[in-house]
């Protein structure tokens, strides 16, 4: 298969990601009384040098910043399907930058996060390598 096809489909897979992750901690809410104890916690507001923050505030602030890299990394894939059309050998070191932050994200996933984010954090590295793995081929 082309590196172009492995692109536009990590591309799919990012959206897909980006939604779920969105939807997924915008409206968790633990079932158990020590979940419920810990959002109850980051719900307290308190002032630093005049301005007031909130550790829900951080979550939903940096959670929202991760979804906007992932529709950037999406937007990213989609211009080296593109490219890997014409000049396949020129997505090879943007592929491996991205080859390599999806094997970071993987292990984070693999440590911090449910089962769904791993499997999705597996399937990106898998189809960037393969991306790669084409173009370097071509």
């Amino acid at each position: 298969m082309r590196p172009s096809l492995f692109y536009r489909i990590a591309t799919i897979v990012n959206l897909l990601f980006a939604v779920g992750h969105t939807a997924g901690f915008l409206t968790f809410r633990p079932k158990s009384a020590e979940g419920q104890e810990a959002i109850n916690a980051m719900a307290v507001v308190f002032s630093e040098d005049g301005t007031r923050f909130s550790y829900e505030g951080f979550y939903k602030g940096f959670g929202l910043t991760c979804t906007l890299s992932m529709l950037l990394i999406a937007t990213w894939s989609w211009w080296l399907g593109s490219l890997a059309r014409s000049a396949p050998r020129a997505t090879i070191v943007p592929g491996t930058a991205l080859l390599i932050y999806q094997i970071g994200a993987l292990v984070l996933a693999m440590l911090y996060f449910p089962v769904p984010a791993v499997v999705f954090s597996a399937l990106l590295p898998i189809l960037y390598g393969l991306a790669v793995t084409g173009a370097a081929r071509s």
